[in-house]
């Protein structure tokens, strides 16, 4: 047995038969990143390739995940805008908790990159009705904000939000620039982030008692 350091959080995997296995993150990798690869880069091509596959098992109806997600009031428009996607059974790229999963690529703020995902589970189960990707290399929750990259320089304002899903309806039903915190109350990154981009806010936290505490908050 071998210990190697994860790619995706740095700390301690097992490689057994070629395959490593991360005992905190619980990501599993077929290789490591070269020589001549910085772990960013290695990772930043893993998170394209999963992307990719994801959309296409997701357009292909997946175990009805297509179907899901219009059943939720997402327009195929904005399916294929924002690279929705689908993690099934067995999926080698992603840890077990992934799977079974609509997932939601979170783009660096230029739009050239995935950095992270969250995915929500489409099963009744005991799981975690979301995951997230972990801080690492290549993202800082506190200075990322889901839908970033789709805003203009010149916005007049954006719609923010607390999830993906609270986003992705919004852009369904036409509202432009909706963007989320991830979960969190505004952060002073995600609001410099926010302000280079645009003139106003409008906050769309839900309306619980998370919510309103959020929106005090920002």
């Amino acid at each position: 047995m071998k210990f190697e350091p994860c790619p995706m959080c740095g700390r301690p995997s097992v490689k057994l038969n070629g395959t490593y296995h991360c005992m905190f993150c619980g990501r599993d990798w077929e290789n490591q990143p070269t020589p001549t690869q910085s772990k960013s880069t290695f990772l930043y091509q893993q998170n394209e390739k999963i992307k990719s596959q994801a959309h296409k098992n997701l357009l292909n109806n997946l175990d009805g995940s297509l179907d899901y997600c219009l059943r939720r009031g997402i327009k195929m428009g904005t399916i294929l805008e924002w690279q929705l996607g689908y993690i099934p059974d067995q999926f080698s790229l992603m840890p077990v908790n992934w799977w079974k999963r609509i997932l939601f690529p979170i783009m660096s703020n230029d739009g050239t990159r995935v950095i992270a995902f969250g995915g929500r589970k489409t099963t009744v189960d005991d799981r975690a009705k979301y995951m997230n990707s972990p801080n690492g290399p290549t993202y800082k929750k506190s200075e990322s904000l889901y839908g970033y990259n789709l805003v203009p320089e010149d916005a007049e304002k954006v719609y923010l939000c607390e999830g993906y899903v609270d986003v992705l309806s919004m852009d369904s039903s036409g509202f432009a620039y909706p963007v989320a915190s991830l979960g969190t109350s505004l952060t002073a990154d995600q609001a410099l982030l926010i302000r280079k981009k645009a003139q106003h806010i409008v906050l769309c936290y839900d309306n619980d008692e998370a919510g309103q505490k959020n929106t005090l908050r920002a």
